[in-house]
């Protein structure tokens, strides 16, 4: 059996070529990626000195694939015609799921991912990370004064806060729940993995107590974090609120299609409002736990598709950073107001991270 496996599709996949960046030859390509239950990336990144600047990726819809090597394979020959970026010495693949041993059991796709397999057939050494593992690899190659990369949360009228401190943390909802954080030490990165998406939910007071019992009878088990602060969890707050207030069930909508229609219509329908409004904030005091437990004063920073088109019922009536404020504690209060709060609005920073990844540990 060859590395692509039983699996392998039996059409050539739509594969779309992005060029980003034309510079000059760069020191050391690598090739990354970035798969998940929707997408594959795959993308080779150009290091020069201590820059990382993406040259060119590869964009496949992931359930037309067989295997991850239906994506490598026509990424390789292409690149066999592009000599001026130098051979591929380095790959690093970062997957939406857990990895042990170099390899990863996808959550949300039936594909198991060996870094051996990838390695043998790329000839190039290949690590396999958690896709917020790539992400927290990025962080410190993000500069907060760009605009075009990052938003902060901070509203205008507070003063800014300065990054300080050796540690960053990031959190993003999408189908499901990421957490990751990263430690400098003597100019050096440590991604540390993190299944903290899984963690009970602590909905414990008024309208939160009552969707936490919700979901704990529907679910049939303790809610989590991800039951609430993902696109799923929009779609449960939503049925919580019709239930509650005992109206039929809204025209007929594709469950996956639920979170969006419900954040499309926030600004029409009072009751897709409020479930918003209830994502907002169980998500902000998701990060206020995870503000206090990792102490990020480099910066903590929202990732995903969820917040980044959905910013404006974040920042409306400031009711994500008011949420994330909330203590009894005047000290701790000072605490997370020293926090800088950013928006990662370049979803390709997760392919950057992947190549400091490999760069740092292969």
């Amino acid at each position: 059996m060859t590395p692509r496996g039983e699996n392998m599709a039996e059409n050539a996949p739509n594969m779309e070529t992005v060029w980003i960046d034309s510079s000059p030859k760069p020191d050391l390509s690598i090739l990354v990626g970035d798969i998940g239950g929707t997408h594959t990336s795959i993308g080779v990144v150009g290091k020069t000195g201590r820059s990382y600047k993406l040259v060119v990726k590869f964009l496949f819809k992931t359930r037309e694939l067989g295997s991850i090597f239906d994506a490598l394979s026509p990424v390789q020959k292409t690149l066999a015609g592009l000599p001026e970026l130098g051979p591929i010495k380095f790959c690093c693949l970062s997957v939406a799921g857990p990895v042990q041993e170099n390899r990863c059991v996808m959550t949300n796709v039936d594909w198991e991912i060996k870094g051996l397999e990838v390695e043998t057939f790329l000839g190039a050494r290949t690590l396999i990370i958690n896709d917020f593992t790539a992400l927290s690899y990025a962080l410190p190659l993000l500069n907060p004064g760009d605009s075009k990369s990052l938003l902060q949360l901070t509203p205008p009228e507070e003063p800014l806060p300065i990054p300080h401190g050796f540690v960053r943390a990031v959190l993003g909802a999408g189908t499901g729940l990421g957490v990751g954080f990263l430690v400098e030490d003597h100019g050096k990165y440590i991604a540390l993995p993190s299944e903290g998406g899984h963690s009970e939910w602590a909905g414990l007071k008024g309208e939160a107590r009552e969707l936490y019992d919700y979901i704990q009878q529907t679910e049939g088990t303790l809610p989590e974090a991800e039951h609430v602060i993902s696109g799923p969890g929009i779609g449960r707050i939503y049925r919580y609120l019709r239930e509650k207030n005992s109206l039929r069930e809204a025209p007929p909508i594709d469950p996956r299609e639920l979170p969006a229609w419900v954040a499309s219509h926030a600004e029409t329908d009072p009751l897709c409002r409020k479930a918003m409004d209830l994502f907002v904030q169980a998500y902000a005091r998701f990060a206020y736990n995870v503000a206090l437990t990792f102490l990020p004063t480099s910066g903590l920073y929202l990732a995903g598709g969820i917040v980044g088109k959905n910013i404006a019922a974040f920042q409306k009536d400031n009711l994500f950073y008011r949420t994330f404020l909330e203590t009894a504690r005047p000290f701790h209060r000072r605490l997370l107001e020293s926090i800088p709060l950013y928006v990662i609005k370049d979803y390709s920073v997760s392919l950057l991270g992947a190549a400091h990844a490999a760069y740092s540990l292969l």
